[in-house]
């Protein structure tokens, strides 16, 4: 979901930015429930099932949200709409299935931050060139590759582990999209100033 928020003038026209602008609040309200949901996942005492629920209705909200953002760097909104429809059915799976073995819940995580990684590091390749905070997203996302291939293949991580691996990456991701809900929300003034030196 969250690509570069510098204006991409090869691939968008001005109504594409003040369109992308508008939908600055969906990136400030999914960034600040991901953030207090981290800070939750580290001071509630859980149980498997309860955080079964929790990470459940996480993944349902961050879907929804993932649909209603359109790609800051002028991708199809299938990708966004994709990616919304796999953190759905993930947050089903694990609300339907209200006692799932430990090792289906770090498989269901570690699949969640790989499907995030992917859409960091392609995001901030794809926009090396003009997003001066590229490398940032790119190191978080190779770091969540790392950590969900990690949880995927580690059946035996406690109970413990899961939650602090998951509030952490919950905190961060938070952290870049209420950065990137201000930077979007300025987009079209910065396209134009983009547009100006270029002409």
């Amino acid at each position: 979901m969250l690509m570069s928020p510098e204006p991409q003038t090869e691939t968008l026209s001005r109504d594409d930015v003040v369109q992308i602008s508008k939908t600055w609040w969906v990136f400030l309200i999914m960034g600040t429930l991901s953030v207090i949901a981290g800070v939750i996942l580290l001071e509630v005492d859980w149980t498997l099932k309860n955080l079964a629920y929790f990470v459940g209705a996480i993944f349902i909200v961050r879907g929804l949200f993932d649909i209603a953002a359109r790609p800051l760097d002028g991708a199809p909104r299938s990708w966004s709409i994709g990616t919304g429809a796999v953190n759905i059915v993930m947050g089903v799976i694990l609300l339907a299935w209200p006692e799932p073995t430990f090792r289906v819940i770090a498989a269901i995580i570690g699949i969640w931050l790989l499907i995030a990684a992917v859409v960091l590091v392609v995001g901030s390749i794809a926009n090396h060139g003009s997003d001066s905070l590229w490398w940032f997203s790119l190191l978080v996302g190779s770091v969540s590759i790392v950590l969900g291939i990690w949880a995927i293949r580690r059946p035996g991580l406690t109970l413990s582990i899961l939650i602090v691996l998951t509030a952490i990456w919950a905190i961060i991701m938070g952290t870049l999209e209420i950065a990137a809900a201000f930077e979007v929300k300025r987009l079209p003034k910065r396209f134009d100033k983009h547009a100006e030196a270029t002409t």
